[in-house]
């Protein structure tokens, strides 16, 4: 089974979401901010993590940064109540993100680059 960590300081966001993914077939991890996910990260060894831009304690680069600093690889789905641009995205992108989706949230969507970037095609 393939674990994810949601990490968003959204409560709203975090429950929706692991109640949605869990139903899939996922372990779902939570944390409502950056430290507490790199904590997670560590302990728990997510296959993939959704991360929001801006939490308290550790923004969303940040926690990128620490990954980097781990020499972790995992693949991360940056989440972002920004305005969506192609400057937005690709800034996202260099800072390691996989892939970037924006505010509000569509599970279909959610739920097939999860599935693509773990290698779960076609399952729904």
């Amino acid at each position: 089974m393939h674990k994810i960590l949601i990490a968003d300081d959204e409560n709203k966001i975090t429950e929706y979401l692991e109640r949605f993914l869990t139903k899939k077939g996922f372990t779902v991890f939570k944390a409502e901010n950056g430290r507490q996910a790199l904590e997670l990260i560590d302990k728990e060894s997510p296959d993939l993590l959704v991360l929001d831009e801006r939490m308290p304690i550790l923004n969303g680069s940040g926690v990128l940064s620490g990954m980097a600093e781990r020499g972790i690889t995992i693949p991360v789905i940056m989440i972002s109540g920004s305005p969506e641009t192609s400057d937005t995205i690709e800034r996202f992108k260099s800072m390691g993100c996989d892939d970037v989706l924006f505010k509000p949230i569509d599970l279909n969507i959610i739920l097939e680059r999860i599935n693509k970037k773990l290698g779960r095609q076609g399952e729904q």
